[in-house]
């Protein structure tokens, strides 16, 4: 029989991560199971607070069931100053659509959790309920997608280092959402788990609309809905920071559709310019370019295919590499092709900006949205837009 070692598993109360101590527990790995409370919902309204006291009791039902040992760790602190505070801060900038499960995935999970149980329980490998896949490449762990489209998760782990992938298992990713089901269905019979419905959105926000939320820790921004168009006044709003690029401007009075194209660097604070037409041409990006210091590849440096040099010495950069991308989590890989270049700023091999141009116009990319990059089922990496 072959001896296989300890495994931590990151235990949320939900179907995932319980499927994924059920797994391994089959395979022979001494499994423990470790509950994370990230946020501190003691002055929350309990209607829409995060179901972590829920969560919680769901996890022991299960560890009991499984005949596992659990642990519950206190990340609250962690969470507020690596997650929550910068995840404020762009909101306060008026401009910035965040992103705090990518931060989440990057910080806690894959740093002060893998931490935790090294220091604290002598256990160096993790397994997670993500639905992505690692495979082990050259010099280290390289991260796919997961082979169900619909559930694949490697976009909310794009800005997760490869060696924070070492000694990590993430038995899902080689799975569908309906066989996670069919593996804990017997194992876990009548246990109040195999009911929960998926957890959708932010955690620590809940049902509540984001401006009600963000309004218990920031003034929103009042300002003026512009015409982009005209440069005329069609309307007011009550806090640019809860718009995004792309959705439907509500302007009371009205008669035409508006839609959000930009949020103001310059002006009076808190303009919001939109524009008339879902498909108007202000709504649409060809490409972006993005700094060095922007972008986290998960090798830690670019790939070397990124690297070939134009056959003419006169043409700047390196040869266009087709590749395919992500702005959103929920939106199928789309064509691109990206250049890697080096702009006046950095001499370093491992400093080169990057240009990614998209096949067809996308809509609605937003500063703060994760540009993630994939080659084939490979993601390389991503970056803050």
């Amino acid at each position: 029989q072959i001896s296989r070692p300890t495994v931590a598993v990151a235990m949320s109360g939900g179907i995932d991560s319980s499927a994924v101590a059920v797994l391994l527990k089959n395979q022979g790995y001494d499994v423990v199971g470790v509950f994370m409370r990230n946020w501190d919902a003691s002055d929350e309204v309990a209607e829409n607070v995060c179901q972590i006291d829920k969560d919680r009791i769901d996890m022991r039902e299960v560890c009991n069931r499984l005949q596992i040992p659990y642990h519950e760790v206190d990340f609250v602190k962690e969470y507020w100053v690596d997650v929550f505070t910068p995840f404020l801060e762009s909101y306060k900038s008026g401009i910035l659509t965040p992103n705090p499960d990518v931060f989440c995935n990057r910080f806690i999970k894959f740093f002060h959790l893998k931490k935790y149980i090294s220091e604290n329980l002598g256990i160096s490998t993790l397994a997670t309920g993500h639905y992505a896949r690692i495979v082990q490449g050259k010099t280290s762990p390289e991260l796919w997608r997961g082979v169900d489209p619909i559930k694949d998760q490697s976009y909310f782990l794009s800005l997760v280092n490869g060696k924070s992938l070492q000694d990590v298992l993430m038995p899902l990713g080689n799975y569908h959402k309906n066989q996670v089901r069919e593996i804990v269905a017997e194992p876990l019979r009548g246990l109040a788990v195999l009911q929960k419905k998926e957890s959708m959105g932010i955690c620590f926000i809940g049902k509540r609309p984001m401006s009600e939320f963000l309004s218990r820790y920031m003034p929103l921004k009042r300002g003026r809905f512009i015409d982009m168009d005209t440069g005329k006044v069609v309307g007011r709003h009550s806090g640019c920071e809860v718009l995004t690029v792309g959705q439907r401007a509500r302007i009371g009075g009205c008669p035409e559709k508006y839609y959000i194209a930009s949020k103001a660097v310059q002006g009076q604070p808190g303009d919001v310019y939109v524009v008339p037409g879902v498909d108007h041409p202000a709504l649409f990006t060809k490409s972006v370019t993005l700094s060095s210091h922007l972008i986290s590849w998960i090798a830690g440096h670019p790939p070397p295919i990124f690297l070939q040099p134009q056959s003419r010495q006169d043409l700047k950069g390196f040869l266009p590499v087709n590749c395919s991308y992500k702005v959103r989590s929920v939106q199928p890989p789309a064509a691109c092709t990206v250049t890697l270049f080096q702009s006046d700023a950095v001499d370093s091999p491992e400093e080169y900006d990057l240009r990614v141009d998209f096949f067809e116009p996308q809509r609605a990319v937003s500063a703060g949205q994760i540009l993630v990059l994939y080659l084939d089922e490979q993601c390389l990496g991503g970056a803050v837009l």
